[in-house]
């Protein structure tokens, strides 16, 4: 257990919401160092949070000070504290990771049982959570009918793919199924920044997120037409992010 600091609080009340470029006070530096010896990282991300006063919380290392503060003990820290690799580094390690999962490829996935390929997915989807700095989501299955691929839950942090497609032994299934977990892991990748932790690098694309969430609203297929759905920016991202992974893994597996 941390013993309770020996700083007053308002001794801390004027560096409240410290931005990336703001420097850290001494009175700040030794908060900070009070906790490392300790190796609570959750404690000392409880600290970083609170100096940095923003919600959802931002990536402890966000601010240029306290990266290189925590740069010794960076690895030992849970990455879903830290920022997230950008776009483009992602994609490059998801479509690594499924090709170092043999059993999602489709020569062997067409020999697995139901379960086996399930139980892939789930492994698939742990990969991606790692490398996206965000809390894993376990992998359901649902009769959603023809030309229903899956959903993200946002509410029970799961991601639900239809059974239909999993159980089919065709290319063009299987590859709708890796599109599908790669789609929905991207909006539970959305839903971390906006309710968990902005560990995403770009804040302008969170702010979009944000805005089609929370202030535009939602826009499904059913009330707005299939134009309008792909074209909101959660919609647009979670596409073009699959596409490009599958496009890699699928160089890579040529």
């Amino acid at each position: 257990m941390i013993e309770d600091y020996d700083y007053k609080p308002e001794e801390l009340s004027d560096t409240s919401g410290l931005k990336s470029t703001d420097s850290l006070s001494d009175n700040q530096l030794d908060y900070l160092n009070e906790v490392l010896p300790t190796r609570n990282y959750e404690a000392l991300a409880d600290r970083i949070d609170e100096l940095t006063d923003a919600y959802p919380p931002k990536a402890i290392d966000a601010n240029k000070d306290i990266a290189e503060l925590i740069a010794p003990v960076r690895e030992q820290i849970d990455s879903k504290f830290l920022e997230s690799p950008n776009d483009a580094v992602q994609i490059e390690q998801i479509s690594d990771a499924m090709c170092e999962i043999e059993d999602i490829r489709y020569e062997e996935w067409k020999e697995l049982s139901f379960d086996q390929r399930v139980e892939a997915l789930n492994e698939l989807e742990h990969s991606i959570a790692e490398i996206e700095h965000r809390n894993p989501c376990p992998v359901y299955t649902e009769k959603l009918g023809e030309g229903h691929f899956g959903y993200y839950n946002d509410e029970d942090k799961c991601m639900v793919i239809n059974s239909e497609y999993i159980n089919s032994d065709s290319f063009k299934d299987h590859s709708e199924v890796l599109d599908t977990l790669i789609h929905e892991g991207r909006h539970a990748y959305q839903d971390y920044n906006l309710t968990e932790r902005e560990v995403h690098l770009r804040q302008g694309e969170v702010e979009n997120w944000r805005k089609n969430e929370y202030e535009f609203g939602y826009r499904d297929t059913e009330t707005y037409g299939l134009e309008d759905y792909r074209m909101q920016p959660l919609e647009a991202d979670a596409f073009a992010f699959a596409k490009d992974v599958l496009k890699q893994f699928n160089e890579k597996i040529a």
